[in-house]
């Protein structure tokens, strides 16, 4: 139901609304409750991945990576399409049982796509030129994620410049794009004098409950990751 009738019908402080909202908040949980059981399955999947690539190597998973590739990644972005068709052409109960569909089955299908291409980019001729450019924003993850969550609600909703009222999708993306390399830059000039970013430190020293040097030279530096030069098998 588009919201303007939801609230036609429903109008706060309205004798059905009460009632309505009760029911609005239970299948809500009850969503939540079933989307939590597929993140933790996700998780799983993906500490299976990080044991396979700890075991025998990234180079190893290669030949894997490129079957799933070939199959994953059409088919999820045909289904994941086809999904999001249905979810906003069709009327009522359909459309939003195509968006469980695409969430329960063809988001994880193109997600695993997604993760045999990254398989494949790690172990390609090229993989130390894109670490070197992308790698800092890995070491500085929580404090991209929560800056571009911040920067995103103050640039898109009303309580800041409101600008989902005044831009289509094609500039809502350039914008994404144009926060994402600000932030890039942020985390080359950060790791230019600290080991990692400002939120990731004081993640890590609250749940290590002890002290952590931040700036360069403060604390033995990390050994550097190994170089992905050569580990690919072509």
């Amino acid at each position: 139901m588009p919201k303007a009738q939801y609230y036609e019908e429903y109008p706060p402080g309205g004798p059905h609304a009460r009632p309505q909202r009760l029911a609005d908040f239970a299948i809500t949980l009850a969503s939540g409750l079933f989307y939590g059981w597929g993140l933790v399955a996700m998780f799983r999947l993906g500490l299976a991945a990080a044991k396979t690539f700890a075991e025998g190597g990234i180079a190893a998973a290669r030949p894997l990576a490129q079957r799933i590739a070939l199959l994953a990644l059409p088919a999820g972005l045909v289904a994941d399409a086809v999904c999001a068709v249905l979810s906003v052409a069709v009327p009522g109960k359909w459309a939003l049982i195509a968006a469980l569909v695409q969430q329960a089955l063809f988001m994880p299908l193109l997600a695993l796509g997604y993760l045999a291409a990254a398989a494949l980019i790690l172990t390609s001729r090229a993989a130390d030129r894109i670490v070197a450019v992308l790698g800092p924003t890995g070491r500085t993850s929580l404090s991209v994620y929560v800056g571009q969550s911040v920067i995103m609600s103050l640039l898109f909703h009303g309580y800041g410049l409101g600008l989902a009222r005044s831009i289509g999708s094609s500039a809502g993306v350039l914008v994404c794009v144009a926060v994402y390399a600000a932030l890039l830059g942020f985390s080359h000039l950060w790791l230019g004098a600290f080991r990692i970013g400002p939120l990731d430190w004081l993640l890590r020293s609250t749940t290590e409950w002890r002290w952590l040097g931040s700036r360069r030279g403060r604390e033995v530096a990390a050994a550097p990751a190994p170089s992905l030069a050569g580990a690919h098998n072509l």
